[in-house]
């Protein structure tokens, strides 16, 4: 019962284990049983938690374990089957214990076997090998004798050996020395001024040591006239252009260590690298013939970066080399010899003139915004090594050069739109200089508006690539807002100064940055032909020009704003100010007044022929029908009427001929005086409304004054006054159906002061037509021209 006990106790404790802990832990029990070497080390290199948890699954291996407790605890607590079980487990493990002690035993008698033919191969080679050892030993005697032979043979005439040779070590170094000037003129005429200095350092000491010895000293004052004419051939060469970073470097060294003022040659050294970034920045910006904006400007710039700045890079780190140099001076001699203020203005100066041959060529050329925005990006890898020596430095000046050169940009972006612009007005102005219908001239004027539209639009999306170019400066950003709204400003200002400068007016804008616009645009615009469809279309696209072209150009401007990085505020964008709006109010009303004014005069040209060429002065037989200059008027009228409709929108109402106004020589003296007194205060130039009535009513308006005028220039006769008063009462009547009620009455004055300037120049007694006289004549011809 005990030994079933002790046996259970122990499958209980295996078979609650793993398979791989308890053959891991069987394996360890049999190794440390037999005294297998490393069995002990991996029972100690357990760990302190991997011990406590075989101890808690393994009871029977404690101090002190009960057979019979186990045993009874197990047949009290569990029943036959487990009892039964237990007993099955036992067996399995004693199975499991007797396989691996048999394995044990084997794996140890193979290793023995093994052991001992490796023990009788090693005393078979020993036993071999005795002989060999033997003869070994005797070459070694023999070689110590031949040893001891050798040194008593030489030991005599050593000595004297180690005396002649030093003495040859000292005939040379005198060679060297006597043979120095000439070395030195050697390297003079090579231009191998470094070898020539280190020459001269190390044997100035020692001639200087022993000038006293006539020899010595010849050769000192010969070294000395040599290193002379070098120190002047270095002083020279490091001032020139055509010297190399590395050979500036390399003189500049041979000058310190020839005892020079370490200022003056930082100085020369800057002196002669700003000539040679000088003349590499000429070279790298030199245009071939007949090459392309794009090409011409890729080229420089890939040039720059790849010779310019790698060149300037050179210069500062020589001069870094040359102050390392200073600073190993002795404290007395390298005192104040700190030159960064001077190497920062040497790199300013030398990135800024880049900077300005840049924009200078952007400037020329006008290559695209994306080709512009790449080759900045070149330029500025190409100077990311500068960046990392003088980063403060470097920050400050390309910050400063990429606003420049985004506003810079996107100033040449909106005057090539203005230029297009102004090319699209040219097209406008000989479409309708053709003699092309209002339809065809109204087509023109749509496209012409698309194109102008699609031009801003453009421009304003170009600038997206230069925005991004400085998207992270928040001040540079600001900066292009400011700029953009100059030029959406200044674009308008190109579009009212052209229509301005076209009718020969001096352009008077009330925006400040509108007040100077491209010279350019306005010259090419001030020597065309009149055209009044071309102009009516100037009046009609500046009445838009806001709603379809300006704020749309804002909006897109205010959007791409609105999404850069450095959160640019945009609020300047959101729309027009109020100054554009008055210029664009200004450009259509200058428009549609020098419409008014060029085709009033016309007419007043049909007026002054026939006052002046009918001969009223000599009429002798009383009129019959309205002048001629009528029904040319009629005609040249209804042409207007029907281009101001077709362009303004507004059609003529068919008005009746009521209100008919008689002119007579009943009226009194103060009522004469009232109506020439009205006439004469009448704005014939005043601004004209932007409507077909107000614009037909300012050129009737000018007419008439000049007939007024006109009038009072000549002599009548009776029947030539009643001539005049019929063609005036059909005049009046033919602008009523043309102008509003309060238009006809001023126009009306204007005839009836024409009448009466008339009347007061008549050679006889004034006498006019009787009213139902000028309605019989006159019927006629309205009721023709009307039907016409």
């Amino acid at each position: 019962i005990v030994l079933f006990a002790e046996a259970g106790g122990r499958a209980l404790k295996l078979t609650g284990q793993a398979p791989e802990e308890r053959r891991r832990r069987v394996g360890s029990m049999l190794s440390a049983f037999y005294g297998i070497e490393g069995a002990q080390g991996a029972c100690s290199s357990s760990s302190p938690v991997a011990a406590a948890a075989i101890a808690a699954a393994a009871p029977l291996d404690r101090q002190g374990f009960d057979a019979q407790q186990h045993f009874d605890g197990l047949v009290a607590t569990g029943t036959v089957a487990d009892v039964l079980k237990s007993a099955n487990a036992v067996n399995a493990q004693v199975k499991d214990l007797d396989g691996d002690m048999n394995m044990v035993i084997y794996e140890n008698y193979n290793k023995f076997i093994r052991a001992t033919e490796v023990t009788t191969l090693v005393k078979t080679s020993v036993s071999e090998l005795e002989p060999d050892m033997a003869k070994l030993e005797t070459s070694f005697v023999q070689i110590a004798e031949h040893q001891r032979k050798v040194e008593e043979g030489v030991y005599g005439r050593a000595r004297e050996i180690e005396l002649l040779l030093k003495r040859q070590r000292v005939c040379k170094k005198l060679q060297v020395l006597f043979a120095l000037p000439t070395t030195l003129q050697r390297c003079l005429d090579r231009g191998a001024y470094g070898q020539a200095c280190e020459a001269y350092s190390t044997c100035v000491k020692f001639l200087r040591q022993y000038k006293q010895v006539n020899t010595f000293r010849a050769v000192l004052e010969d070294v000395e006239l040599q290193m002379g004419r070098i120190r002047s051939a270095l002083d020279s060469r490091l001032c020139s252009s055509e010297l190399s970073s590395k050979d500036a470097v390399n003189s500049s060294l041979t000058l310190l260590d020839l005892g020079d003022e370490p200022a003056r040659i930082l100085r020369d050294f800057l002196i002669g690298r700003t000539a040679a970034q000088r003349a590499c920045l000429w070279r790298c910006f030199v245009e071939e013939p007949g090459s392309d904006a794009e090409t011409a400007v890729c080229r420089a710039c890939d040039l720059a970066a790849d010779t310019y700045v790698l060149e300037l890079v050179d210069a500062v780190d020589g001069f870094g080399k040359i102050q390392e140099s200073v600073r190993s001076l002795p404290s007395e001699a390298a005192e104040g010899r700190d030159a960064q203020e001077e190497l920062d203005s040497f790199v300013s100066t030398a990135v800024e003139a880049l900077c300005q041959r840049i924009a200078e060529l952007v400037e020329r050329r006008r290559p695209p915004a994306q080709t512009l925005v790449s080759c900045v990006n070149n330029i500025r890898d190409a100077l990311r090594r500068l960046h990392s020596l003088m980063p403060r430095l470097l920050a400050k000046l390309f910050s400063s050069f990429l606003s420049r050169i985004a506003t810079d940009a996107t100033r040449l972006l909106f005057e090539k739109a203005a230029a297009y612009m102004v090319s699209d007005l040219i097209a406008l102005h000989a479409a309708g200089n053709k003699g092309a219908t209002m339809d065809v001239v109204l087509v023109e004027v749509g496209k012409t508006e698309t194109c102008v539209v699609h031009r801003i639009l453009s421009a304003v999306e170009d600038c997206q690539p230069l925005l991004d170019l400085i998207s992270s400066d928040k001040a540079a950003c600001q900066q292009f807002v400011r700029t953009l709204e100059d030029q959406l400003e200044a674009f308008v200002a190109t579009f009212c100064a052209g229509c301005m400068a076209h009718f020969g007016e001096e352009p008077k804008l009330s925006c400040p940055s509108l007040r100077s616009p491209p010279c350019e645009p306005l010259e090419a615009l001030r020597g065309l032909d009149w055209c009044g469809p071309f102009a009516l279309a100037l009046a009609w696209l500046a009445r838009r020009f806001e709603e379809r072209v300006v704020a749309k150009a804002y909006s897109q401007a205010q959007a791409m704003v609105a999404s850069a990085e450095a959160g640019a505020d945009a609020s300047a964008l959101s729309a027009p100010s109020a100054a554009v709006e008055a210029d664009l109010a200004c450009a259509g009303e200058a428009a549609l007044g020098h419409f008014v004014r060029v085709s009033g005069q016309r007419l007043a040209h049909f007026l002054r022929n026939a006052v002046q060429r009918r001969g009223w002065a000599e009429a002798s037989k009383a009129p019959t029908e309205p002048s001629l200059v009528v029904e040319m008027i009629f005609k040249e009228a209804q042409g207007f009427d029907a281009q101001l409709a077709k362009l303004l929108g507004d059609p003529r109402k068919t008005r009746g001929g009521g209100n008919r106004r008689n002119f007579s020589l009943s009226k009194s003296t103060m009522e004469l005086e009232i109506e020439r007194q009205w006439a004469k205060k009448l704005q014939v130039y005043a601004p004209v409304p932007f409507h077909r009535s107000g614009a037909l009513s300012g050129i009737f308006m000018v007419a008439f004054k000049a007939l007024f005028e006109y009038a009072r220039e000549e002599t009548f006769t009776t029947f030539g006054l009643q001539q005049l008063q019929l063609d005036a009462e059909l005049l009046g009547e033919l602008a009523r159906d043309f102008v509003e009620a309060e238009d006809a009455g001023a126009l009306g004055s204007l005839l009836a002061e024409a009448v009466s300037s008339g009347a007061a120049r008549c050679r006889e007694a004034p006498t006019l037509l009787q009213a139902s006289d000028v309605e019989a004549l006159c019927a006629p011809k309205r009721g023709s021209f009307r039907a016409a």
